[in-house]
């Protein structure tokens, strides 16, 4: 052990005297790496500087050839061949002048940047120039083009400093290119630094070599300092190299070096001895006696107990006690362990019949398992199987019931409208008859369904943006003629600033009808009311929407029992008002879907109080198909309801004329549907264009370019989904407005994918007509032009306007403005009043001066307070101000409508309204 420990001491001591070693050979190292960085660095500056002065002189000879009148008058009058001419003694004019500067070529372009006129020199390539620097020249606009562009570019392999010019001042009549050498201005580095230089290109051809270059290999006593400067694509241009002789500075490293690895050593070996002396007497002189009392013991298990005495340092003589410690324990232990071995032998006995016996029962429970498994997964396939065949099945029988019904309906109204004309009373109750019951059954084939998709798992929600002051107007307007047969009076208790709501529209809708509909059944001619409140309920924000009748109430026993499907509260109920007991389970359902619940309060005699309470949640930040949603439900507010009297007006002041230029396009792949609309359609003023598959249909909208389109989903063939896709990325086609109207539930897929709306058949006619008249009188008017620097803001705008149908262009600045309006005038204006180099303000004033601009509707929109001063004189411009931070999408949509809409625009309004962030 002595040996041991002397021989790592004297290792510990060796690893030092290296260690010490590479550290000082690293640092020499380090040092001359250093000098190497350093340097480098001090090319870079000096490379930059040139690069400087070339772009410098390279612009002084662009301004000198500038100002040349020959050059002006020849690019004036397009004379070509006298450009080429004077370009070339031009050329060789400079060419001798221009210093450190060597001329590749001169050319000069049109102001759409065409190659007019070129001059080379006898050395130079054709390809002399960077043909990204007109690219880059190609994107500026406004006063960016007045800039000039230098960029060194790198073609076939050789680099080239490339500079663009304006020519013509303010008004840019044509661009000069002065393309230069760089390897040759940067041959100044040698006598600059007083260093042997060598230039080199990409594929490591020699551009430059000094004389005073090292021919053979490098010695140690100089260092190489590479510079590779960039393109502007990021590429390496060329490799600047050069020398710099270090050999003075390594001496003086060497002979540090040299120093402190004597002292290393010295010091190391001293350290040595001393460690081997300390620890031969304080430490393994005392371990050798314990370690001769354990091979005792290892021989003599009777030695266990024995006491062994020695003297050392306190952690030795702490070590002995212990071990004297631990052989006493140990001889207990041994003794104990020599009776306990004969029990442990009879009970290993004993534990090896039972793992016997337990091993067969075992194999017996894993062969129960497996079978018991291979059952399971033979049930599950077979429930799966079940299911999936369930699923379609369902599928299609909703389609094949629906799609008769849907004709049985459609064709009954077509008749009913032609009998209103004819007088005939006694038809027309018995087709309203027909309607009626149609209707019923429709709606009773949707509730069955839902429920199935219910209980299967398969009911999605489509979350989305909503007024809800506008959703009670339109259920309130739907329900009204049901309300009137039953001689029912409804109150509506809902302010006006309710707000909007983030949830599934169409759910809600349902559920609401539902509880209106049973209210409005079981208390014939009485009263009902429905009450709408934001309420805070345990810190979490709530809505809710209360039914109240006056009718015939409940026990508690039939509401304990009234969610339950295809159950009502009893037996006579069904007798006497009739249903299936599926609306309430349905709107519970959708309910609790949405987070909320539906309560009931009630008492025979007393009437019932339905309430469905529903969390307000934030939602995300209103996307463009969201936005779309909201603004489609403000604008149709009463509009559905007010169809027949909107088309009466139309055709009253001669509107139905001119919707006879606009066609309409149906594609649907059902006889009876296309038939139907094209009877309503035409009747209504449209030139409508049938077709039977997608196919059918892309081919008619190539050929007769739409105003509207209305698509199915479920076709032969080419459905409406690839249709539709088909549409929007067709640059001819994608501005069409496309209606999806169909009896597939997936009004997420229609609005990602670019409809405008998302109808669900049977048809209902007024709300058809008003979406596509909308659409038709978006199209009829020139665009809506949006100013405004933000890039967010304005995308946002677009947004907003694309998603109600409107065609929208946007610029950044009001000088790009007044050229937009100068080649066609919009139909209105968005205008920021916050902008670089002209304001809201001044942009007003300028456009109020001219008399073609002056009429145009203008919607100011500002992103900070203002004040009094300011608000009067945009009243004085017929200007009012719209915050950005209050923004409300459907009441801006509301003006813009006011403004634009079917009545003529009144001359030089500037409106209000509040829009969102």
């Amino acid at each position: 052990m002595r040996n041991s420990v002397a021989g790592s001491v004297l290792v510990m001591g060796f690893l030092g005297i290296v260690l010490a070693v590479l550290v000082a050979d690293t640092y020499r190292q380090y040092a001359i790496d250093s000098q190497r960085a350093g340097f480098e660095q001090i090319i870079g500056l000096r490379v930059h500087t040139l690069f400087e002065d070339l772009s410098q002189i390279s612009h002084n000879l662009g301004q000198a050839l500038q100002g040349d009148k020959k050059l002006r008058a020849f690019l004036r009058d397009k004379d070509a061949a006298g450009l080429d001419e004077h370009l070339q003694s031009q050329f060789h004019q400079y060419f001798v002048t221009a210093g450190i500067v060597k001329l590749e070529s001169l050319a000069v372009y049109d102001k759409q940047l065409k190659l007019f006129s070129r001059a080379i020199a006898e050395s130079a390539s054709v390809d002399a120039h960077c043909p990204g620097l007109l690219a880059r020249a190609a994107k500026r606009t406004g006063a960016q083009r007045l800039k000039t562009i230098t960029e060194l570019c790198l073609v076939k392999g050789r680099p080239y400093f490339s500079l663009l010019l304006p020519i013509g001042g303010l008004r840019v009549k044509g661009y000069l290119e002065i393309v230069t050498d760089p390897v040759y201005s940067l041959q100044v580095l040698e006598s600059d630094l007083g260093m042997p230089l060598l230039i080199r290109y990409t594929d490591g051809k020699s551009a430059y070599q000094s004389p005073q270059w090292p021919k053979d290999h490098l010695t140690s006593s100089v260092v190489v300092a590479n510079y590779r400067p960039l393109t502007q694509q990021g590429e390496q241009a060329f490799t600047i190299s050069l020398l710099k002789d270090v050999s003075d500075f390594e001496a003086q490293l060497m002979s540090a070096r040299n120093t402190y690895v004597t002292v290393a050593v010295v010091i190391s070996l001293l350290l040595a001895v001393l460690m081997i002396s300390i620890l031969n007497k304080t430490a393994l002189t005392p371990l050798r006696r314990l370690g001769e009392q354990l091979r005792n013991i290892r021989r003599d298990k009777t030695q266990l107990g024995q006491t062994v005495v020695v003297s050392g340092n306190r952690e030795v003589s702490e070590l002995a006690e212990g071990f004297n410690e631990m052989t006493n324990e140990l001889k207990t232990l041994y003794d104990t362990l020599l009776s306990r071995n004969d029990e442990l032998s009879q009970e290993v006995k004993i534990r090896e019949t039972a793992e016997k016996e337990l091993k067969k029962h075992r194999d017996h429970l894993e062969d129960l398992v497996e079978q018991r498994t291979r059952d399971l997964a033979s049930a599950r396939d077979a429930a799966l199987d079940a299911s999936r065949s369930k699923s379609l099945f369902l599928a299609n029988m909703s389609h094949e019931l629906r799609t008769p019904l849907n004709a049985i309906i459609g064709y009954s109204e077509m008749l009913m409208e032609e009998l209103e004309q004819e007088e005939n009373p006694q038809c027309l109750i018995d087709l309203e008859r027909i309607h009626t019951s149609g209707r019923h059954l429709l709606t009773l084939i949707n509730d069955i369904l839902d429920l199935t998709k219910i209980e299967a798992g398969k009911m999605d929600l489509y979350e989305e943006w909503f007024d809800v002051s506008t959703m009670i107007h339109n259920i309130v307007d739907t329900i009204q003629p049901l309300y009137a047969k039953n001689n029912n009076h409804i109150e509506v208790d809902c302010p006006e600033n309710i707000g909007d709501l983030y949830a599934d529209l169409t759910k809600i809708r349902q559920s609401l009808f539902n509880l209106l509909s049973n209210a409005g059944k079981f208390s014939p001619g009485g009263k009902v009311v429905l009450t709408v409140r934001r309420e805070i309920n345990n810190g979490q924000e709530q809505i809710r929407f209360s039914v109240k009748d006056d009718g015939i109430g409940m026990s508690q026993e039939q509401q304990d029992k009234l969610f339950e499907a295809f159950t009502q509260a009893d037996s006579s109920t069904t007798r006497k008002y009739g249903g299936t007991g599926l609306g309430l389970v349905i709107s519970q359902h959708f309910c609790n879907m949405m987070g909320g619940d539906i309560d009931i309060v009630s008492a025979p005699g007393k009437g019932s109080t339905f309430t469905i309470t529903l969390p307000v949640k934030k939602g995300p930040v209103i996307s463009m198909d969201e936005k779309a949603s909201v603004a489609r439900i403000a604008w149709q507010a009463g509009a559905v309801a007010a169809g027949k009297r909107f088309a009466a007006a139309m055709a009253a002041d001669g509107r139905e004329r001119r919707q006879n230029l606009c066609t309409v396009l149906v594609v649907d792949d059902d006889p009876s549907v296309r038939k139907i609309m094209s009877h309503f359609l035409s009747q209504k003023g449209f030139d409508v264009q049938l077709a039977a598959s997608g196919e059918e249909g892309l081919r008619l909208a190539q050929q007769q370019q739409p105003s509207v389109i209305t698509l199915d989903v479920v076709m032969p063939g080419l459905d409406g989904w690839s249709v539709l896709k088909a549409l929007k990325q067709d640059k001819a086609l994608r501005d069409i407005p496309v209606i999806m109207l169909t009896m597939v539930e997936n009004r997420g897929m229609g609005f990602s994918l670019g409809a405008v709306e998302y109808l669900s058949k049977p048809i209902d006619k007024d709300r058809l007509l008003t979406v596509i008249r909308r659409c038709v009188r978006h199209r009829s008017r020139g665009p809506i032009l949006v100013v405004e620097d933000d890039e967010d803001m304005r995308a946002s705008m677009q947004d907003l306007l694309r998603g109600d149908g409107w065609i929208s262009d946007a610029v950044a600045s009001a000088e790009s403005a007044f050229s937009y309006i100068g080649n066609d005038p919009p139909a209105l204006i968005l205008l920021d009043m916050m902008m670089p180099t002209m304001n809201g303000f001044e942009f007003l004033d300028q456009l109020r001066h001219n008399p073609r601009w002056r009429n145009i509707p203008v919607i100011v929109v500002s992103g900070r307070e203002l004040s009094e001063d300011e608000v009067q004189h945009l009243q004085f411009h017929s200007a009012s101000v719209v915050s950005k931070t209050k923004m409300d999408q459907g009441r801006l949509l509301a003006e813009i409508h006011a403004l634009v809409g079917d009545a003529s625009p009144p001359q030089g309004t500037v409106s209000s309204a509040t829009a969102g962030d």
